[in-house]
């Protein structure tokens, strides 16, 4: 590598940062272009909504009274949702419908086995 050519790259590298720092103050113009229009288009959406400045105390007051009411909402909802529910396992109990045996097996679960009569045989025996 000679000094001249030393020289021919250190001067295209100066190029090409000119042309890129030139390419990046257009890019932030055009981006801050950008967001002040956002900024722009939301304040005025704000205005002609009506909505007014309230202060960080008020705007803290009224997340927590929304927040107790929908807490109260949901307890009332659950409260309903119980009631209703512990009245349908009453009517469910209440059926008087056989339940059908099981077809995997033929014992019958519900009846008990008659223990009585192997007690007896079991003292003849001895």
């Amino acid at each position: 590598l000679t000094w001249w050519e030393a020289e021919q790259i250190q001067k295209a590298i100066k190029t090409v940062e000119k042309q890129h720092s030139q390419l990046k103050s257009v890019a932030i113009s055009e981006l801050q272009d950008f967001t002040d229009k956002i900024i722009h288009t939301a304040q005025s959406r704000q205005a002609q909504a009506g909505v007014h400045q309230l202060s960080k105390a008020q705007r803290t007051r009224d997340i927590r009274q929304n927040k107790q009411e929908a807490i109260q909402v949901e307890r009332e909802e659950h409260l309903q949702n119980r009631s209703v529910n512990s009245i349908r396992t009453i009517h469910s109990n209440q059926d008087n419908t056989p339940t059908p045996p099981s077809h995997s097996s033929n014992l019958d679960l519900t009846s008990q086995p008659d223990l009585m009569r192997q007690l007896f045989e079991e003292d003849d025996e001895e």
